[in-house]
C-alpha cells in the first residue's frame, strides 16, 4: 500500500514531527509512504529529503496556484492508492479529490488556533467543510476534545469521524539528570497565547513563597518571550525563573524537570504532556486544557487542576514527597504502549484498510 502524505512545509512543528513519525513507522510495516510538501523548507527537510519519496509543489499561501504545482499535485496523487492530509489547501484538496483516490483528512489543531475569524477564515471554512462532507471518507482527530469542536463549528457527521490519540516514538527515562538540591518546575512548548505560560508563572509564584530551594525552568521560544520575562519581573520572581529558549536537545531539558506543569488552555492534544511522562514526570494541567486534559484523564487525573491556587497546592503536596525523599511516579508500561507511535501507526494503518474496502 502507498499513502500520500501532505503537510505545508519540513519546519519544526507538531503536524509535521509526528506525520514524519508516522512515516518512518510505516515504512517498518508494510506501508509506503509519500510525502508532499507545500513550501520545500523546514529543519526537517534534509529528513525527508533522504528517507522517503517526496515531492514539493511550491505553493503560495493563497487560494490559487500554478499550472506547474498543479501538474505535480496531479502526479504525486496519481501514485498513491490512499490519500491523507495533515492541513487544508485548497487546490491540494481539489487535485486530492479530482484523483479519485480515498482521502483521509486528519484533524491536528484547533480551527484559526483560538483567534477571531477573518473574511478569509470563513471562506476556508466553507471550503473545508465542503471537501469534507462530499469528497473524504474519513476524518481523523487528535482527542475527543477536538473532535467535539470541529465537528461542532463545521456540521460533520459522525459517521465519518474517528478519534485516533497521538502516539510519541519511545524514548527511555534519563535516570540522572534530575537535581537533588533544587524542586525544580518545568514547562515546556512554544512561547504563544495557547499555551498560557503565564499561568505557570502565576501558579509557581503561589508555591514558591517562602522557599529557597525551589526554581522553574521554561524550555521553549516564542512571541510572547519577552511578555513573559516582564510578567517574572512584575511577580518578583526573576531569579527563580530559568528561560532556557528554544532547545536542540528537549528530552534532556525534560529530564532535569522533577514535575512538570502545562498551562495549556483549549490544546487540541499537546504531545508534551507524553514526553514529560515518558521521563517519568509527574505532570500538571489544568481542568480546561483540552486535549491535554484528556491525556491526563486515562494516565493520572489527580493531577488535574482548577486554577492557579489548586496548581499551587498540588506542587506543594509534590514538594514535600521531594523532601522527604519519597516522590516516585512511572508512566505505566500500559500507557507507555497506549501512546507510542506504533499504535497510533496501526490505528492510522486500519483506517487505511478501512477506506480502501
Amino acid at each position: 500500500m502507498v499513502v500520500g502524505h501532505y503537510i505545508w512545509s519540513a519546519g519544526i512543528g507538531g503536524i509535521e514531527k509526528l506525520t514524519i513519525d508516522l512515516a518512518r513507522t510505516q515504512t517498518l510495516n508494510g506501508i509506503t509512504p509519500h510525502l508532499l510538501i507545500g513550501k520545500n523548507k523546514g529543519e526537517w527537510l534534509p529528513v525527508v529529503q533522504q528517507g522517503f519519496k517526496y515531492t514539493c509543489c511550491n505553493l503560495s499561501n493563497g487560494y490559487f496556484t500554478s499550472l506547474q504545482s498543479l501538474r505535480s499535485m496531479r502526479s504525486f496523487f496519481a501514485t498513491v492508492d490512499v490519500i491523507h492530509l495533515h492541513t487544508f489547501h485548497p487546490m491540494v484538496c481539489w487535485c486530492a479529490m479530482r484523483s479519485g483516490k480515498p482521502i483521509v483528512y486528519h484533524v491536528h489543531g484547533n480551527w484559526t488556533s483560538g483567534r477571531a475569524e477573518k473574511i478569509t477564515d470563513k471562506i476556508k471554512r466553507y471550503l473545508l467543510r465542503t471537501f469534507l462532507t462530499k469528497y473524504v471518507r474519513i476524518v481523523l482527530f487528535n482527542s475527543a476534545y477536538t473532535q467535539q469542536r470541529f465537528s461542532a463549528l463545521f456540521n460533520l457527521d459522525t459517521n465519518i469521524n474517528c478519534v485516533i490519540h497521538n502516539g510519541c516514538v519511545a524514548v527511555a527515562p534519563i535516570n540522572n539528570q534530575v537535581s537533588t538540591t533544587k524542586f525544580v518546575v518545568g514547562s515546556c512548548g512554544r512561547l504563544a497565547t495557547v499555551k498560557r505560560m503565564d499561568r505557570v508563572l502565576f501558579a509557581f509564584t503561589l508555591f514558591a513563597k517562602n522557599k529557597t530551594d525551589v526554581q522553574l525552568t521554561l524550555v521553549g521560544d516564542g512571541p510572547l518571550m519577552n511578555e513573559l520575562k516582564l510578567l517574572a519581573k512584575q511577580l518578583n520572581i526573576t531569579k527563580l525563573v530559568n528561560f532556557v529558549g528554544a532547545s536542540n536537545n528537549v528530552t534532556n531539558e525534560l529530564a532535569q524537570f522533577t514535575v512538570a506543569v502545562l498551562g495549556s488552555q483549549g490544546e487540541s492534544f499537546g504531545l508534551v504532556a507524553i514526553e514529560c511522562l515518558q521521563q517519568n514526570k509527574p505532570t500538571l494541567v489544568y481542568a480546561d486544557g483540552g486535549g491535554l486534559t484528556e491525556i491526563m484523564q486515562l494516565v493520572d487525573a489527580k493531577n488535574i487542576t482548577n486554577n492557579d491556587d489548586d496548581m499551587s497546592n498540588l506542587l506543594n503536596v509534590y514538594y514535600l514527597q521531594w523532601k522527604a525523599n519519597n516522590l516516585n511516579f512511572e508512566f505505566t508500561p500500559h500507557w507507555r504502549n497506549y501512546f507510542s507511535i506504533n499504535r497510533f501507526e496501526r490505528d492510522v494503518a486500519n483506517v487505511y484498510t478501512q477506506v480502501l474496502q
